[in-house]
């Protein structure tokens, strides 16, 4: 389902074929987390929140239809033709075509499994099939729905006993950020919900690592009801009936149930199917 909107978010999950241990360390490292970044340079898109895990990825993926833009155009189709062995030569009748593909969710997943697949088999001297299904998405209704898909995404390697904090697992977005703030670096950035109004970077980080980081002991029944929240985390307004109802939210799986197309409102439901519907 893609809505004809200027901006829309999706929950996108994949899993390799027959659901085998795929993806070690080193292919996290070298193929996963690298292409999905380059791809994002050149597609209209920001993922927002991410995690790969040994056999699947988790990504809450926004999808822009910005104003048409010649040279932003240019600028992103020979990024595109850099990584390919036989690049192609920019010309402008060329832009439509390119504008409709890269602001395409379908096209954006398709580049990805497919340089995914191509680098596994020709690291490892394979052929075949790496991904199972098709990617399964999911329209996002807004930055409330964003946040609750994004810590889903995030304890995933919790919940699969990888870890015991979001933080610790470095394939995600999360543990990135926390790599990043540890080492210096300018930190990977989310953008969900509440943590959109915070401006300095290395603080949203923070308060980022800290939300996910405390949402996780609460899910795990590790806190201390009589101890306070960290002090990043109250400067959010988060309380622990706040978590707690989040916890609620994440152990009844709401954000998993795909038998929807949707998550949010049956009002936005609605306004999305209407959207969707080809004309009469």
């Amino acid at each position: 389902m893609k809505p004809d909107l200027p901006a829309c978010s999706y929950h996108v999950t994949t899993r390799t074929a027959h659901q085998r241990f795929l993806f070690t360390d080193e292919v996290k490292d070298t193929i996963i987390v690298p292409w999905l970044e380059r791809l994002a340079r050149v597609f209209y898109v920001d993922v927002a929140s991410d995690v790969v895990m040994t056999n699947h990825t988790h990504a809450l993926v926004r999808v822009y239809k910005p104003p048409f833009d010649l040279e932003d155009l240019r600028r992103r189709y020979e990024l595109l033709q850099s990584f390919l062995a036989y690049p192609n030569v920019w010309a402008p009748r060329k832009a439509a075509a390119f504008y409709k593909r890269i602001t395409d969710l379908s096209c954006f997943m398709q580049a990805f499994n497919w340089r995914v697949a191509h680098e596994y088999n020709k690291k490892y001297g394979l052929w075949g099939h790496v991904w199972g299904a098709r990617f399964r998405s999911r329209v996002v209704e807004g930055p409330p729905q964003e946040q609750l898909v994004d810590s889903y995404i995030q304890q995933n390697p919790v919940r699969a006993s990888m870890v015991d904090k979001p933080s610790d697992y470095r394939w995600s977005t999360c543990g990135r950020a926390k790599d990043a703030l540890e080492k210096g670096r300018l930190p990977i950035t989310p953008t969900c919900g509440m943590f959109r109004r915070i401006d300095d970077h290395y603080a949203r980080a923070g308060a980022y690592i800290a939300y996910q980081d405390y949402l996780s002991d609460a899910l795990q029944r590790r806190w201390d009801p009589t101890m306070p929240p960290p002090a990043q985390v109250v400067a959010l307004c988060i309380d622990e009936t706040a978590v707690e109802a989040t916890c609620a939210a994440l152990r009844a799986r709401k954000p998993a149930v795909w038998n929807r197309r949707v998550y949010g409102s049956e009002a936005f439901a609605s306004q999305i199917t209407d959207r969707t519907k080809p004309p009469p």
